[in-house]
């Protein structure tokens, strides 16, 4: 759903409201050619044409995020208290008011994580996350947990593998989430395939030379997972009767 919302007092741009009130991830492409992928009982909201130098979006709920570079005009995601500022990148965030916890998820590039309003300072200094790290705002105690990839390289031996088909190691003793660093995509797919215990299908030879890296929540659906592997990587998620395929688009 979109609205123009028409701004008092400023004929010179509109609020533009996007609202995903479907059960599925809704795809968007910004002014600047960017691209959203917008959770279910999500929203954004911009102004059209951009201000004040940057690239600004207010998101209530999650996103996923493939950033057009422009080193003039940084791209902002507000997602109160936390701002998370790119120049270019891909990157995910979940903010959904009845959640205590906001998630930043960094997949390619460089992001910054700051606040959203200055004088109503959440963090005392920036986050800046590289691919694989995220951060974890409690809304509740203000505590930030920083998670960063370095810490959870995989073995060497999986890495000569080319993946396998064991489960990944947990990093968390609340057994929540799952970490993948720089991991082959069809050992990726394997396991992803264990985790959620349905079939994912895929050619050898459309995944060669393709990796992973990034965290993946045991709320998150598998549909949601793989359509930004394959946002990242340019393949097209397909779901079949049994499960789902992944492939080369036009093969």
């Amino acid at each position: 759903m979109k609205q123009n919302l028409p701004e008092k007092g400023d004929p010179a741009f509109r609020v533009r409201l996007v609202a995903n009130n479907t059960e599925a991830l809704m795809n968007i492409m910004l002014p600047d050619s960017s691209q959203v992928a917008l959770s279910p009982h999500s929203s954004i909201s911009y102004k059209e044409p951009f201000q004040d130098g940057k690239r600004s979006i207010e998101l209530k709920g999650e996103a996923y995020f493939e950033v057009v570079k422009n080193a003039r005009m940084p791209f902002v995601v507000a997602s109160y208290p936390l701002s998370t500022t790119v120049l270019g990148t891909v990157f995910s965030v979940k903010s959904f008011e009845k959640d205590r916890q906001i998630k930043v998820s960094l997949f390619k590039g460089v992001v910054a994580v700051g606040n959203a309003d200055s004088s109503r300072p959440a963090v005392r200094a920036p986050f800046y996350l590289s691919p694989g790290d995220v951060l974890t705002y409690d809304k509740q105690n203000g505590q930030v947990r920083f998670i960063s990839a370095k810490s959870t390289q995989p073995s060497s031996n999986d890495s000569e593998k080319g993946g396998n088909t064991s489960l990944p190691d947990n990093t968390m003793a609340d057994n929540n989430w799952y970490m993948f660093n720089n991991q082959p995509l069809t050992g990726v797919l394997d396991q992803l395939s264990l985790l959620y215990n349905q079939k994912i299908s895929y050619s050898a030879e459309d995944l060669s030379g393709l990796s992973f890296i990034g965290r993946i929540d045991k709320t998150d659906t598998l549909e949601t997972i793989l359509q930004l592997i394959g946002r990242l990587n340019n393949l097209q998620v397909v779901k079949e009767p049994n499960g789902f395929l992944m492939k080369k688009p036009g093969n």
